[in-house]
């Protein structure tokens, strides 16, 4: 991207952009359906969680800093 110009770099953010607007997205439904069954996100070979609540909010604020600092204009 660092080699790229004027409307390819924007096309490239506005599709970054759609990617963690739509990952966020994703993220919420996942939340309700762990808080239903705790069971979900659990990786029984490694013996623990591989996602919880709690790992998907903190992601989720990760994407949203990403949005609001790194891609919006």
């Amino acid at each position: 991207m660092f080699r790229m110009e004027g409307r390819e770099r924007l096309d490239i953010l506005n599709q970054l952009g759609q990617i963690i607007k739509e990952e966020i997205e994703l993220d919420e439904q996942l939340l309700v359906l762990c808080v239903k069954d705790s069971r979900l996100g659990f990786h029984s070979e490694a013996e623990g969680y591989k996602y919880f609540p709690e790992k998907i909010k903190w992601r989720m604020e990760q994407l949203k800093a990403v949005l609001e600092n790194d891609v919006r204009r």
